[in-house]
């Protein structure tokens, strides 16, 4: 093991990154470089609140600097290092004798950047990921010695042969806990599934993107349209087996770009997985009924139930957040909706919102959650993510469910779901609404959807209310 003393100095820490490079392959490291360091900088247990790193690839300015190939390497890359971020931090405490959260941060980084790339990618000859990573140690102003440090721990994984991880170094403790520990609870169920204790990267092993799901918009086109549309481009896209409003792109050699997919700005389709896309489906013959969408931005179940109600009845689409929205606001508009009415609101209290628009005949709650249904999109979640956040984010999903239930008319239905797997957010959430609201409410029928090669993991419930004064347990 080495030992990282030249790094213990101030003098030893990088400089701000230079301006945009020539050299592309430099460039594109770079950017993933500074797409993932403000991860690499979070405090144990704390939650980074900006847009996590897939929004965050997309908005930097470097990108478009790329050619359309060294953006799906750098997204490749990114998505890689995030998805064995915590492997690669037990490789490095391996191969050195300091422990990697002791290394200065971006030293670290470069390390994971390094070790992944020889790891990961057999794609790229050994001596291309050491001599890519210390140009980029270079170009960002490491010193000599931190650079010299680089270098050894990358050499000395490849004189071990490049030993691989085992699958549960993949995950963080506190992860392996929590699913032990809902496993023990709901006995066999779906989270037994090994996508949820297994790594699973976000790319396929040949770097190419999973399959990507376009919802179509029925206001506009028809699927089997949209499929010849997309055809035409050179892609491959298929229906989806069981939604009949959706479309799968399948794998691609080049990174698509959505927006100049064709039909976005005729408002032809909505990038949405089908897990969520089955939300609207659970409602019985939703044209002409009166539904409210209390955490509705930036709009999928919103602008889906408004392609399947043909532009009937009334949607009240409420977040509490204006500039997403606004976010709504423009996909509306791109997509033909006019049966929605945006409010800013805090759908905690929907006393305002049931004065001015009555009760509602279906009551959405897309609960805000931990999101760890989307790994194998945003690896990122687990390393910005705790449970010691959990009960704060439970006590708002209550509270979401309990005024929901407050603004549904006499024969309404409640619709929650997240795009969680944790069962505090899920089935135990449900069941304490029901013991709360002693009998007045009953589960009709609850599903969770296990994370796949299509699939995010998410859980859906459909609650009516009981006139029998009978409760029904979620996991039952």
């Amino acid at each position: 093991p080495l030992s990282p003393s030249s790094l213990e100095s101030p003098e030893d820490s990088i400089h701000p990154p230079e301006p945009a490079h020539a050299n592309p392959s430099l460039l594109a490291r770079r950017l993933v470089f500074n797409v993932l360091l403000p991860f690499e900088l979070l405090k144990p247990g704390q939650r980074y609140r900006k847009p996590l790193a897939d929004e965050r690839f997309n908005n930097h300015p470097d990108r478009r600097q790329l050619s359309p190939l060294d953006q799906r390497f750098a997204r490749y890359l990114m998505l890689e290092t995030l998805s064995g971020w915590f492997a690669l931090a037990q490789q490095i405490n391996h191969l050195s004798t300091r422990p990697a959260n002791r290394l200065d941060p971006n030293v670290r980084l470069l390390l994971r950047l390094g070790l992944c790339q020889l790891a990961a990618s057999s794609r790229i000859p050994d001596y291309a990921a050491v001599s890519s990573t210390m140009n980029l140690a270079q170009a960002l102003g490491l010193s000599k010695p931190a650079r010299g440090f680089i270098n050894a721990v990358l050499q000395g994984f490849i004189r071990q042969g490049k030993p691989e991880p085992s699958p549960d170094q993949y995950w963080p403790d506190w992860w392996h806990e929590q699913v032990k520990a809902d496993q023990c609870h709901l006995g066999n169920t779906p989270y037994l599934h090994p996508a949820l204790t297994t790594h699973t990267t976000a790319n396929n092993p040949d770097g190419t993107t999973r399959p990507l799901t376009l919802r179509v918009n029925r206001l506009k086109t028809t699927p089997d349209a949209f499929i010849e549309a997309l055809t035409a481009e050179g892609l491959q896209a298929v229906p989806h087996p069981d939604l009949a409003d959706m479309v799968i792109v399948t794998e691609t050699d080049q990174p698509l770009d959505i927006v100049c997919l064709p039909g976005f700005e005729a408002g032809w389709f909505y990038v949405q997985n089908p897990s969520s896309a089955t939300v609207a489906h659970w409602i019985s013959n939703p044209a002409h009924k009166r539904i409210l969408d209390c955490c509705a931005a930036p709009g999928s179940k919103t602008t889906q139930l408004a392609a399947l109600m043909n532009n009937t009845g009334h949607i009240v689409a409420l977040d509490h957040a204006p500039k997403r929205l606004a976010r709504l606001t423009e996909n509306c508009q791109r997509l033909g909706v006019s049966n929605v009415t945006v409010q800013v609101a805090d759908s905690t209290d929907l006393s305002d919102v049931v004065t001015t628009h009555g009760h509602f005949d279906v009551v959405l709650v897309d609960a805000p959650c931990s999101a760890t249904g989307t790994l194998a999109k945003h690896p990122d979640v687990l390393i910005s993510f705790h449970p010691d956040q959990l009960p704060t984010i439970v006590r708002q999903q209550s509270a979401l469910l309990r005024a929901a239930a407050s603004a549904a008319a006499e024969d309404g239905v409640l619709l929650y779901s997240t795009c969680s797997v944790l069962r505090a957010e899920n089935e135990a959430v449900v069941q304490a609404f029901l013991d709360e609201q002693a009998g007045q409410w009953q589960l009709d029928q609850a599903e969770s959807f296990v994370p796949d090669n299509l699939n995010e993991g998410f859980y859906i419930a459909r609650l009516l209310r009981s006139h029998s004064g009978h409760t029904t347990h979620p996991g039952g």
